[in-house]
């Protein structure tokens, strides 16, 4: 098959599903280049997304037992699993033999950090690009930074963006805050003194990315409110505080998650402890400035009728199908609830093996970005 004409390779092998390319390319030398070109990359990048529109799934990027998994969400089949494995991510370096830990996702690309926290790695898993970038850590704070993936805006086409890494750390009496620039390929210190005297993000918390920028609920200081805080990659600072579309109590135990809806909505869930209740509410409109809510709620769900008590939603990751009017809420315990605007849960066990670790999820569009 290797002596096709460029045309119908390019067409046979734009079918082939993302967890099959590292295949491809290993197969020869004129596949591994054809399954870098742009075109080709354009071609498959549509299918996908075709597939997915059509089978009405959401794609999830999934970090489980310190890899990176392409998993598939479906409500819509009641007779198959609602989360499917469609395959590990790798590059086309060593990073696949790497522990990583912690994912986050921006515009196409994931970034990932070595679990001895002294390199990060970005790439685009339709590509197989992959980019390598060394950090200086004090052994000291190596738990308590945190990091972003963005993109300056321009004019372009998506594929175009600059994408830039925030790394920072804001405790106590240390306060750093720099960014890697992907064009330049080197990091510079920014200025933000300000941000630590009125809030704090969270440690372990990883910000959702909307349309470039990323976002974080903050905790004033002391924890009496809590808030929207949105860092905006292309002016490169943080912008004021952003409100939430539910009353907090600072003397009630809570949790407040985010998600996005395909890079262009923002997602909260708000449970409550003492009431037992979880709410779920989307952005009509998000930029770094300013944020409007729906008036009504996406999701009220009183959990205390659920037929099972085992829930573990510190530090979940949850998805909205918003045709079907349901939630999926992943937790550490690789347990998946599915929860209708209804009232009604079920739950799902999505182990991938029988090594137990912490999850963390972020919804997944494929893109054309370049590194």
């Amino acid at each position: 098959m290797s002596n096709l004409p460029r045309e119908i390779s390019e067409e046979i092998l734009s079918r082939v599903p993302v967890k099959s390319l590292r295949a491809v390319r290993i197969t020869c030398k004129t596949w591994n280049t054809l399954s870098k070109d742009v075109t080709f990359i354009t071609k498959h990048v549509g299918r996908a997304k075709e597939e997915a529109a059509k089978k009405k799934e959401i794609m999830v990027i999934m970090m489980m037992n310190f890899r990176v998994y392409l998993m598939h969400i479906n409500l819509h089949n009641d007779a198959e699993p609602c989360i499917k494995r469609e395959g590990k991510f790798i590059t086309l370096d060593d990073s696949d033999h790497v522990d990583l830990y912690r994912v986050f996702h921006s515009g196409g690309l994931l970034l990932s950090i070595s679990i001895d926290s002294t390199k990060l790695v970005a790439w685009n898993p339709y590509s197989g690009q992959s980019r390598w970038i060394k950090i200086e850590s004090s052994p000291d704070l190596i738990e308590i930074y945190k990091y972003a993936l963005g993109y300056e805006k321009s004019n372009n086409s998506c594929h175009n963006h600059n994408h830039k890494i925030l790394r920072f750390v804001d405790y106590l009496l240390v306060s750093e805050y720099k960014i890697y620039d992907f064009n330049s390929d080197s990091w510079r210190v920014l200025d933000i003194t300000p941000y630590k005297k009125n809030y704090s993000v969270p440690n372990l918390r990883n910000g959702v990315s909307i349309k470039g920028n990323t976002y974080w609920y903050g905790e004033s200081r002391p924890r009496s409110d809590v808030f929207l805080v949105c860092f905006d990659f292309t002016r490169e600072r943080f912008g004021l505080s952003l409100s939430l579309p539910f009353e907090y109590f600072s003397n009630v135990s809570s949790i407040v998650t985010l998600s996005s809806i395909r890079e262009e909505q923002l997602a909260v869930m708000f449970i409550r402890y003492d009431t037992f209740t979880m709410e779920i509410w989307i952005t009509n409109m998000i930029e770094p400035s300013a944020v409007s809510w729906n008036s009504k709620v996406f999701l009220a769900v009183d959990l205390r009728l659920a037929t099972f008590y085992c829930f573990c939603f510190e530090g979940a990751s949850f998805f909205i199908d918003e045709e079907k009017n349901f939630a999926v809420v992943l937790d550490n315990n690789n347990v998946a609830y599915i929860v209708g605007v209804d009232g009604t849960l079920r739950k799902e066990h999505f182990r991938l093996s029988e090594e137990l670790c912490d999850t963390h999820a972020c919804s997944y569009v494929p893109s054309l970005v370049q590194l």
